[in-house]
């Protein structure tokens, strides 16, 4: 994807179980040629790799990201980097991975093909990078539209939702880089937004194709949410460690009470009170996800019609409402 200008990040979405970082993947030799490299076959290609200049941007997000964990208190060991299987993505990830003590070749940076780069289809593929005007023009009108042969926004929002509801069923208390490319990154971020402005939208988008539930605007105007090349964000903040150590158990019997309570609930729908709620923690039972939230108001629900499972529970001597939504 061509070099674009840089713009404000969307507002954080909603705490998670881990802190998640975005680095688009620095100058490569098809953004130096003006070509598009999309497809996962060319793109895995030692020839479609980083550019110098990309080598030096991979080094300096390594030291930007290095500084900020540190004013974090974010020990690096904590550090998981996760990177879509590109040349130009892995050799960023490398770079990053070496400018922050973590072995590549370690469980700690993984490829995972869910970030790869948006395919725009044989149509475009190895073309000018000026078509990509004509495929974001199509994205504005509908982004369930796919380039001849490639991906559409919702396709490629899909995937990375996914992505997302996974790493949050595996890592806990993580600091999590996502190295990826840049309409990947956009609708990635497109997504966070929906879901900071409407939680229940994640589990929608994870089936968006057949769903068709999210607001569509958002992800037609992912361009708003470009980077430029070696650009890195800071998106997702991780939750209130007090409040998520109360809900994995150290006051409320331990994590089989949990599961049980938590199994029991969901036999159960109600309509439930969204307002001044938190997003704490999530968990994974019999492969599914659920956001668990709470909140300190026992009424006036209201009636947007959302399916989610609750109960009330006393904690601390005061009474919370802890509702949960099944993602996955």
């Amino acid at each position: 994807m061509e070099d674009s200008g840089s713009s404000s990040p969307p507002a954080p979405p909603p705490s998670f179980r881990n802190r998640y970082w975005i680095l688009r993947h620095g100058r490569s030799v098809p953004n130096e040629r003006g070509i598009i490299v999309s497809s996962l076959e060319n793109g895995t290609k030692p020839e479609f790799g980083l550019a110098p200049q990309g080598v030096e941007q991979a080094r300096l997000a390594g030291e930007s990201l290095r500084k900020e964990l540190e004013e974090l208190g974010v020990p690096l060991d904590s550090v998981q980097i996760r990177y879509s299987p590109f040349s130009r993505t892995m050799e960023t990830a490398r770079e990053v991975a070496r400018m922050l003590g973590v072995p590549f070749d370690s469980p700690s940076c993984i490829p995972a093909v869910e970030l790869r780069e948006r395919y725009f289809g044989p149509s475009h593929e190895l073309l000018s990078h000026e078509k990509y005007a004509e495929v974001w023009a199509v994205d504005e009108v509908d982004p369930l539209m796919a380039p001849d042969g490639g991906e559409s926004v919702a396709d490629v929002a899909t995937r990375f939702s996914q992505f997302l509801s996974a790493a949050e069923m595996e890592l806990h208390g993580s600091a999590i880089l996502i190295v990826s490319h840049g309409d990947p990154l956009q609708i990635f971020q497109a997504v966070l937004k929906e879901t900071k402005e409407n939680p229940s939208s994640l589990d929608e988008v994870s089936d968006l194709k057949k769903r068709g539930m999210i607001t569509l605007s958002v992800l037609s105007q992912h361009r708003q949410f470009a980077l430029l090349t070696g650009e890195l964000r800071r998106l997702v903040p991780m939750a209130s460690t007090r409040l998520d150590r109360r809900l994995h158990g150290s006051q409320t019997g331990g994590g089989d009470k949990q599961q049980q309570c938590i199994e029991r609930l969901d036999r159960n729908n109600y309509t439930g009170q969204t307002d001044r709620s938190t997003l704490v923690r999530s968990i994974s039972i019999n492969n599914r996800l659920f956001f668990l939230f709470v909140t300190g108001n026992e009424g006036n629900n209201d009636n947007r019609g959302e399916k989610t499972t609750m109960a009330t529970r006393r904690q601390n001597q005061q009474h919370c409402r802890l509702w949960i939504r099944s993602v996955l």
